[in-house]
């Protein structure tokens, strides 16, 4: 942990960052002085947050990229995906009754991280009102998000219903996606026979949508099967 201090160089890494947008460079210099920033380099396959562990602080990626893993409570499968800076890491944990993060962060190659004590977040968020909007509006994006999920259309083909269980199990829709899961599970969770879901991949995987390995799906760029 170090003591941010008002060089042009931290001023101008808060500025670029979405916590921080509308704030003018006075009130980010002093807070600078104000608040103790947690700015860490992190190595490749860093692990920044894992599930389960305690949400205490408010981790921006401000610099890189990561990967992110998620699990159902069974475990029977995971979903990894790739996201780059900036992104927040689970702000909706912080508060509320769920305090721990349901994901594992990764760093994906040297990133930039910058972390705030929820205590020091609280105080930012009383003194700065940008700020504190600001967060609100990135905790709000997610609730609207996930609650939103349960009401999409069932779609009747196969290939629809797979691209939505992907789509429902990832945080952004696009970039590089790796789907871990047996072919019995895939089509457990589609509702649908093993036979039909392993015909279908196979004919994306010949379509060049994705790559279909043993027990794993990869999808280079999610954006292609959105089309």
């Amino acid at each position: 942990m170090m003591k941010a201090n008002t060089s042009s160089s931290n001023i101008e890494l808060l500025t670029s960052l979405p916590l921080f947008l509308g704030m003018t460079r006075a009130d980010i210099a002093e807070l600078t002085t104000a608040f103790t920033l947690g700015i860490h380099c992190c190595a490749e396959k860093e692990v920044v947050a894992e599930e389960g562990q305690p949400c205490t602080r408010l981790t921006i990626v401000a610099d890189g990229a990561m990967r992110v893993c998620s699990r159902p409570d069974d475990g029977r499968y995971s979903v990894e995906e790739a996201l780059q800076a900036p992104y927040i890491i689970q702000p909706e944990h912080l508060f509320g009754h769920s305090t721990r993060h349901t994901r594992t962060f990764t760093a994906h190659e040297g990133c930039l991280l910058l972390s705030i004590d929820k205590n020091d977040v609280m105080q930012m968020c009383g003194r700065y009102q940008v700020f504190h909007i600001n967060l609100l509006n990135a905790i709000c994006a997610q609730a609207q998000r996930f609650a939103h999920t349960p009401w999409h259309h069932t779609p009747a083909a196969t290939r629809p219903r797979i691209i939505r269980f992907i789509l429902n199990h990832c945080l952004t829709h696009t970039g590089s996606k790796r789907i871990n899961i047996r072919m019995e599970q895939l089509a457990h969770e589609l509702n649908e026979s093993r036979r039909a879901v392993s015909d279908e991949l196979h004919l994306m995987h010949n379509e060049q949508l994705i790559v279909l390995k043993r027990e794993t799906i990869l999808v280079e760029h999610l954006e292609k099967l959105l089309r």
